[in-house]
């Protein structure tokens, strides 16, 4: 399953996507969702 596909059927995006989209630490994806 794309990325995408599994935000939208989540509905929400987590840390975790953050990481594997974008490669980025736990701590700087934790960061991002806390902003949303």
């Amino acid at each position: 399953m794309k990325m995408v596909e599994h935000i939208i059927a989540n509905g929400r995006i987590t840390s975790g996507d953050l990481q594997k989209m974008f490669g980025i630490s736990r701590q700087a994806a934790h960061r991002l969702t806390q902003g949303l």
